[in-house]
């Protein structure tokens, strides 16, 4: 199906006609030929659902679509199905052309400097989950370092559709997220160094002003912390990195007990945090310190560190050369906190940055219960 052309402002009420319902639907749609835009498809959803609600329940609204005839809202529906149906398609048909890439070398994958390349099969694993597997699969579930601890610890899953959102340059949701900076928590050894990674949640308790949730994950986070270092008969925090999403962007934030400053890493490199965030840090600072004697104050600057990554260039842009128009932000704001906790050094390139995602997919696969053959 293609979709017509636009055909201009026809949301006209008095187009809508009010009949009997019956079981009979006003129009098949395997017989049309063509479809109206999506943009069109949408309003014209949200329209007949207004006017729906001021009819009785034995009446059925349908709309005469100029050029097209009668439509009711089960059709509009089943027209939105198309348009979902061939966005999965077009998906699938990406997934493959860049699985093939990989496996055949037409697409680079460099690793940073001193990692090692990843094996024929942990791609071919990556590839089962995605490929074998029903979408609403858990296949891997690892507990929260952070809760541990505590006797309603903290499980986050895993399934073939929140997986995908790591192929290529896709935007990274928050299931992998949250899987990724519980592994870095605990195996990634984030905590034994003396940094806390808090949960993608923390965000959000903070700006709907939940203090108490706040203050049980500080608290927990700080223990956990102590207890990972038990072993070592000394107790030191050096900073907290927390994931931000504004919108349908990633960044990192860190309170830097170590420099005694707040950082920010945007790879956009924007150069301005908001004044919402900033005061979370704070908040986040005065609780900690509550909770942690002798830790050195952090003064209310941001200093930004974005430029210190990918040469000054923003995500997408290799040497000044944009080279794909990229949704890495939450793989590239792991990939700093792993910098920032390994070395303090920012310094990398977005060339690297298929490697650094498949490779996080495979931290991902490595959990999967049992493991695929």
């Amino acid at each position: 199906l293609q979709p017509t052309r636009s055909i201009g402002t026809f949301l006209d009420p008095g187009r809508c006609v009010r009949c009997a319902r019956n079981s009979k639907p006003v129009m098949d749609i395997t017989a049309l030929q063509t479809i109206p835009t999506e943009s069109e498809v949408n309003a014209t959803e949200k329209f007949l659902r207004k006017v729906s609600q001021t009819i009785k329940p034995s009446e059925l609204i349908y709309f005469n679509w100029p050029g097209l005839g009668r439509c009711d809202l089960l059709l509009i529906q089943d027209l939105l199905l198309v348009y979902k149906l061939r966005v999965l398609a077009s998906e699938v048909r990406q997934e493959f052309r860049f699985f093939r890439g990989i496996f055949n070398g037409s697409l680079s994958m460099a690793p940073p400097r001193g990692s090692r390349p990843l094996a024929q099969p942990q791609i071919r694993q990556i590839c089962y989950l995605l490929h074998q597997l029903p979408g609403n699969t858990v296949f891997a579930r690892i507990k929260c370092p952070l809760r541990a601890h505590l006797k309603d610890s903290v499980e986050f899953n895993m399934e073939p559709r929140n997986f995908e959102s790591l192929v290529d340059e896709r935007f990274t949701d928050n299931f992998c997220m949250d899987f990724l900076i519980a592994h870095f928590n605990g195996a990634g050894q984030f905590l034994k160094r003396g940094y806390i990674f808090l949960p993608t949640a923390y965000q959000l308790c903070a700006e709907v002003g939940d203090m108490d949730t706040i203050g049980t994950i500080i608290r927990a986070a700080v223990h956990a912390c102590f207890t990972a270092q038990r072993a070592t008969g000394r107790f030191h925090l050096n900073g907290v990195l927390v994931p931000i999403l504004r919108g349908m962007h990633w960044t990192l934030a860190v309170i830097s007990f170590a420099r005694g400053r707040l950082e920010y890493f945007d790879s956009l490199q924007n150069n301005f945090v908001a004044s919402e965030i900033q005061d979370m840090l704070l908040t986040t600072v005065a609780q900690i310190r509550s909770l942690a004697s002798g830790l050195p104050s952090v003064g209310s600057r941001v200093v930004f560190r974005s430029r210190e990554w990918n040469d000054g260039y923003g995500q997408g842009t290799v040497r000044g050369q944009r080279v794909a128009s990229s949704g890495s932000c939450g793989s590239i704001a792991l990939r700093a906190a792993e910098l920032i906790v390994n070395g303090n050094n920012l310094n990398e390139s977005y060339a690297t940055n298929r490697y650094c995602r498949l490779r996080q997919m495979a931290i991902i696969a490595s959990y999967a219960t049992p493991p695929p053959t």
